[in-house]
């Protein structure tokens, strides 16, 4: 949000272009069942049980957000996205560039965004083991 109020487009914040207004409502909504879904894991927890497939559903879905919003965020700084961390006019010196790079590697380690689509297809959906 601090990205997009400070950013200009035609003159205006960016927050008031329509899509980039969609894209955040977006973002909130997804970063709300995140925190919903965070709530479900530590009450299995706290119940001595194993939120595994609740763990795997909050792993995608965090990675893949978290790819998306970087993502969004680096286009939203339009040319100067390019510029990182010791670059004169770097956009709040190069942060989102750091995080663009460093969301590639939430979605392999820890298991990867694949791997986590298969525990969710048979643990949750109770899908046949794939071959």
């Amino acid at each position: 949000m601090e990205l997009a109020r400070a950013t200009r487009r035609n003159g205006a914040p960016a927050t008031r272009d329509p899509l980039v207004r969609q894209a955040l409502a977006q973002f909130h909504v997804e970063i709300e069942m995140m925190k919903y879904t965070s709530y479900r894991v530590f009450s299995e927890i706290l119940r001595g049980g194993d939120p595994r497939s609740e763990g795997s559903m909050l792993k995608l879905t965090w990675s893949e957000l978290n790819q998306r919003m970087t993502e969004f965020a680096v286009a939203l700084e339009g040319p100067a996205g390019q510029l990182v961390k010791g670059s004169a006019h770097a956009v709040q010196s190069g942060r989102w560039q750091h995080h663009f790079l460093r969301s590639r590697a939430s979605t392999i380690e820890a298991g990867t965004s694949e791997i986590e689509r298969i525990i969710i297809a048979e643990r949750v959906l109770g899908m046949p083991r794939g071959r």
